[in-house]
């Protein structure tokens, strides 16, 4: 065809122009609303705090002790994309630590949610280094994705003196040791 508007074969129509009002009042009677963006489903209905639901949050799974007569019905991160589509069972698994996740249960009739952050993955591979009579180096690892946004805090625990240190690295150097202590960090 004329006009440079043909698709070449086997490409897929795209669409020059966002849904019009019309379509979008009809999407917006369609109980949960899905809507389909960039190739990513998101999760839109506004959701009531489940306060009876017990939940029990690890590295990479969540427990929860729900009513009998709910169902998991699908999990999103945070900004309301997709996690894990349900029904689910639980625990619901194979999360990443460190993640807010909302957790969508629903009835016959009503649905409500429950916001929960997975617990990060613990420190490993913790150095010395530097080490003086009043000052060392402390360094560790993490496996966890989150990490480099996370803030670390270590407890300084002396034979007199105890307090906490704030680190946002995965690096600490704790000064104002007294020499001849043994500290536990």
């Amino acid at each position: 065809g004329g006009g440079g508007d043909a698709s070449p074969p086997g490409s897929h129509a795209r669409f020059a122009q966002p849904p019009s009002a019309k379509t979008m009042r009809r999407l917006a009677l369609l109980p949960p609303l899905l809507v389909l963006c960039l190739s990513q489903i998101k999760f839109l209905a506004a959701c009531e705090e489940c306060s009876s639901v017990n939940v029990t949050a690890k590295n990479t799974e969540i427990h929860i002790q729900k009513p009998h007569n709910f169902t998991i019905s699908n999990v999103t991160f945070a900004n309301g994309t997709v996690a894990k589509p349900g029904p689910l069972d639980d625990p619901i698994s194979d999360l990443e630590p460190g993640v807010q996740y909302t957790v969508y249960l629903q009835s016959y009739t009503e649905i409500c949610c429950k916001n929960i952050t997975t617990v990060p993955a613990r420190v490993i591979d913790i150095r010395f280094s530097n080490i003086t009579t009043t000052a060392i180096d402390l360094k560790w690892s993490s496996t966890d994705q989150n990490a480099p946004n996370y803030s670390y805090r270590i407890a300084v625990d002396g034979n007199s003196s105890n307090r906490m240190e704030n680190s946002n690295d995965t690096t600490v150097v704790i000064s104002k040791l007294e020499p001849g202590t043994l500290y536990t960090f």
